[in-house]
């Protein structure tokens, strides 16, 4: 209440200052930082209405990503981290996960992270965790990191590995944290238990001009082909292709660029408090979330 009374006071709009708030992590100085800038004023005005996709899904398509930011490029762990969240937080309470604002919020939450870590590289999922107190507070790692190849199969079975995963609770809705380098992007399975309606969701920080996506997006749909369709288009290796170009190392280089990792995560039954933040923000192992205001994005990026 302290910090949006004094961000009222110095004329910014509550609603504005709200989401200025959650995504600096509750920092009254980034959260001014981001108001100035006029980021949220695009997000808020323009930021993505769910549209109707084939076969019974629902797409949410943002004029925000990653690459919105000068800083963003390497940005996409953080970003599933965070977005995977807001959709389980947002399906335990039986609203729709085709939320804009929270899409929208993940995108400057995972952003400010990545920056406050200071890393000139992609983050793993473990070290995103362990970056954010409050991400750790809310969604909590299952069972040891999964792996597999994009090529025989492996889409498919990843899903069924996850639903199966040691320590699962088959009640809650199943997380995952889908990284091929160089890029990383986020996937929500429904409950392994539940009977009824299914919904699978699929996020990408990324902007995707070829399948028609100018920033980041969302779909849910009934089946799991949401998730593996879309993963098969984006994830789709060419070994000959890459062989053809590495000479005799080929085959290793193949094998290596077909691989994908994934980390199952689910809503913690007890939310953990986050621990508080230092003023600044620490460095290094530990840091806190942060926001950044968006600048020229980076010609091309690198995931």
């Amino acid at each position: 209440p302290g910090a949006m009374e004094a961000l009222a006071a110095m004329g910014f709009d509550a609603d504005l200052s709200r989401r200025a708030l959650d995504a600096a992590g509750g920092d009254p100085g980034r959260a001014v930082d981001l108001l100035l800038s006029g980021a949220l004023d695009g997000a808020a005005e323009g930021g993505g209405v769910p549209q109707g996709g084939g076969g019974g899904e629902e797409v949410t398509a943002l004029e925000l990503s990653q690459y919105t930011f000068s800083q963003g490029s390497s940005a996409c762990t953080p970003i599933a981290c965070f977005g995977v969240a807001e959709v389980l937080r947002l399906l335990d309470s039986s609203s729709s996960p085709n939320d804009p604002g929270a899409l929208t919020d993940a995108i400057f939450t995972g952003v400010g992270t990545h920056m406050a870590t200071l890393a000139d590289r992609h983050l793993a999922a473990d070290e995103t965790f362990a970056a954010s107190p409050s991400l750790r507070a809310r969604v909590q790692v299952v069972g040891a990191p999964l792996q597999g190849t994009v090529s025989g199969g492996g889409l498919p079975r990843l899903l069924e590995q996850a639903a199966a995963a040691p320590g699962l609770n088959p009640n809650r809705h199943v997380g995952l944290i889908i990284t091929k380098p160089p890029e990383t992007v986020g996937a929500v399975l429904p409950p392994p238990a539940a009977g009824g309606a299914r919904r699978w969701v699929f996020l990408d920080s990324h902007s995707r001009p070829q399948l028609g996506f100018q920033g980041a997006y969302l779909v849910s749909g009934p089946s799991r082909e949401t998730i593996t369709g879309r993963m098969s288009t984006l994830f789709e290796s060419d070994p000959s292709a890459l062989g053809g170009a590495m000479g005799e190392d080929a085959g290793i280089l193949a094998g290596m660029y077909d691989m994908f990792e994934a980390t199952v995560v689910q809503l913690r039954a007890d939310p953990e408090p986050p621990a508080p933040a230092p003023v600044g923000g620490e460095r290094g192992g530990a840091a806190v979330e942060a926001t950044a205001a968006p600048g020229p994005a980076p010609e091309g990026g690198d995931g």
